[in-house]
């Protein structure tokens, strides 16, 4: 177990990580936790919606584009499509029982997708990272900005985090999962930004994700993101436009 943590702290060293296709367990999530939905009164619906508002205007403030991924690495900068950058996108969902998954902006050229996402936990002092890492992996596993002597367990005591949420992200087109590229940013408040990058899509005027967004609490015992009482499962979709 342990010289398998050690290599996989090696892979992630670069915060990095490409997706296994495991789409059985993602829709097994979604499909086994559909809550019941109630029609709350009239002003609890508009406290919700002025919550949720404050909640998404401080997203985008901490929330990394795809440029400024780039920015951090030339070897993504490199490889970026000529397309222009989206900025406005048409999505809807995202709204998980403890975080708020939206899309900040994407560059798509008709056939390759650069795509950033930006996760938020509902409750304060939780920490959103991916659901492939532990808490005693190097706090750099989180952002390459963090210090590598120090866990993500310290790290997050030190910034006052005393709950931590896994979460994948998993892109389908067409009814389709797709494997992809993955690096993530870390914000001050807890929140994930996330880069995802595939390729080989349908070349149309209009492509249609769905991402399978799916959280888990983390059981100590198991040093590992599988406390089911807390896994949640739901979608978002979003549409780009195909440059002209």
């Amino acid at each position: 177990m342990n010289e398998q943590k050690r290599y996989l702290d090696h892979q992630l060293s670069g915060v990095t990580w490409t997706q296994q296709d495991t789409q059985a367990v993602r829709c097994a999530v979604i499909k086994e936790k559909q809550s019941i939905k109630r029609k709350p009164a009239a002003a609890l619906t508009l406290a919700a919606a002025l919550i949720l508002m404050s909640t998404l205007a401080l997203a985008v403030s901490l929330s990394w584009g795809v440029m400024d991924f780039a920015d951090r690495s030339s070897f993504l900068r490199d490889r970026l499509p000529d397309a222009p950058l989206q900025r406005q996108i048409s999505q809807s969902g995202g709204q998980g029982r403890e975080a708020i998954v939206t899309v900040t902006d994407a560059v798509y050229d008709g056939k390759n997708v650069y795509i950033t996402l930006h996760v938020t936990p509902r409750a304060e002092g939780t920490l959103m990272m991916d659901a492939v890492l532990s808490l005693d992996m190097p706090a750099s596993n989180l952002d390459a900005a963090f210090p590598r002597d120090m866990s993500i367990a310290q790290w997050a005591e030190a910034n006052g985090f005393h709950d931590f949420l896994g979460v994948d992200l998993s892109p389908s087109v067409e009814k389709r999962f797709r494997s992809c590229g993955m690096a993530w940013h870390t914000s001050e408040d807890g929140s994930l930004s996330a880069l995802l990058t595939f390729e080989g899509v349908t070349d149309t005027r209009q492509l249609d994700i769905c991402f399978y967004c799916a959280t888990w609490g983390y059981l100590p015992e198991k040093e590992s993101f599988s406390d089911d009482a807390r896994s949640d499962g739901f979608t978002l979709e979003c549409s780009l436009i195909t440059p002209e």
